[in-house]
């Protein structure tokens, strides 16, 4: 497993965790109440390290809102806890939602049939679960470019409103974008960091973060060696910071509201993104129908 990877997977484990206590996967849910849906989506993968699976490749974003199905998954799919230790690619976030209320969660690890969870990793028994494809049902999921940060928050309040969600999204977190108002790209000399008296990006990220904390929230969205002697590092920040850079940062590119950082969105429709777009006279933008449909791109 890549280290991005492994860090998104803690990241969502978390957030999902947060409703679930230390029980087993789905014990607190009462199938027989309410509107329960189970909606399966996949974790974006790193080309370098991705393997091919045939199962996310026919089922890549789906739901089940069937409660005989939901009651067998908890029953009979999700066994006893697990110790294995091997190496994964292709991963399906499980997001359960009563009545559009996150109540539990976790991610099904589909090479080595585990569901990683909160509180650990179960055996997941996937031959089983492929049993109930009849009762999958399509997830309208797409991957959109805004180009700017003003019309994505635009979109993302868009889509929540309509009773969709994206794909950062859980009660107790919003998309990173929603806090900041724009970019600025710096360099930074590679004294100026500290570097030989840190222990990898971790301690560099930390570093920046607590030489802009005066100036406001800010977000890393990209780092790396420029040069030997130099660092490229972009933010994002609530206000132009251009003028009142700490010592040891200089401006490579102004700050500006563009971004070709695009979000991912679900249970939302096709003509309803196109009818935002209209309404919102917003002509620059793509989108990319992650259920390998193709859409096309508005330019």
């Amino acid at each position: 497993m890549n280290k991005t990877i492994s860090n998104q997977i803690i990241f969502i484990i978390i957030l999902i965790g947060v409703y679930s206590c230390n029980s087993r996967p789905f014990d607190k849910t009462d199938f027989t109440e309410n509107e329960i849906k189970l909606y399966c989506y996949s974790i974006p993968h790193d080309t370098l390290f991705h393997e091919p699976n045939q199962f996310r490749e026919r089922f890549p974003n789906f739901y089940i809102d069937d409660e005989i199905t939901l009651r067998l998954i908890k029953e009979e799919v999700i066994k006893e806890k697990s110790n294995k230790q091997q190496h994964a690619s292709n991963f399906i976030i499980f997001r359960l939602e009563d009545e559009k209320e996150i109540v539990d969660g976790g991610i099904l690890d589909i090479d080595n049939g585990e569901y990683l969870y909160h509180n650990g990793k179960y055996n997941f028994d996937l031959e089983k679960f492929k049993s109930f494809q009849n009762k999958f049902k399509k997830l309208d999921a797409y991957e959109i470019n805004c180009k700017t940060i003003s019309n994505t928050k635009k979109l993302l309040d868009f889509v929540d409103k309509n009773d969709g969600f994206n794909y950062n999204n859980t009660k107790k977190e919003k998309h990173p974008i929603l806090y900041f108002n724009g970019k600025v790209e710096l360099l930074s000399d590679k004294s100026s960091l500290d570097l030989e008296n840190t222990n990898g990006w971790k301690d560099i990220e930390k570093h920046i973060i607590d030489d802009f904390r005066k100036l406001g929230k800010i977000k890393i969205k990209h780092y790396s060696a420029l040069s030997p002697d130099s660092i490229f590092i972009t933010i994002l920040v609530q206000q132009d910071i251009s003028n009142s850079l700490p010592v040891g940062y200089k401006l490579f590119k102004n700050y500006t509201d563009t971004t070709d950082v695009p979000v991912r969105v679900y249970d939302i429709s096709e003509n309803q993104i196109v009818d935002f777009f209209e309404q919102n006279s917003i002509k620059d933008y793509e989108i990319k129908d992650l259920n390998k449909k193709t859409i096309g791109n508005k330019l």
